[in-house]
């Protein structure tokens, strides 16, 4: 080491050699830790959006209920965003019918269903 120091002492150009040489290494270095800290970055940024759009998910629940002489199928979003529904299809696992009325037989006496809806398609 001191065979170093005296050649540095002793030579002008050695010595600027060297401080270009550790100059030349530190922005290196620099550059190094400046590209993982860019892809740190992108990578944040890419778990912060996927992690936005899954906390803004709606979650649909279908409620059903089977009374005696009542009978209530409901449809309720559960999660923080909006739930849009587009279209219903109700199936017995063979055939499929576009709401759950189409589904329930004729009630005696002229009773109709009450408190429903019907087909969803086109609506807002």
């Amino acid at each position: 080491m001191e065979a170093l120091i005296e050649l540095l002492k002793s030579d002008v150009n050695a010595a600027n050699a060297f401080g270009a040489l550790a100059s030349a290494a530190a922005a290196l270095l620099a550059l190094l830790v400046s590209a993982i800290s860019v892809g740190i970055s992108v990578w944040a940024v890419k778990s912060e959006r996927k992690h936005n759009e899954l906390s803004v998910r709606p979650l649909a629940e279908v409620i059903v209920a089977d009374y005696e002489d009542s009978l209530r199928v409901k449809l309720r979003n559960h999660g923080i965003g909006p739930m849009i529904i587009v279209a219903v299809t109700v199936s017995d696992g063979k055939n499929a019918k576009s709401s759950l009325l189409e589904w329930m037989p004729e009630l005696p006496n002229d009773h109709g269903w009450t408190n429903f809806s019907g087909d969803l398609r086109g609506r807002r």
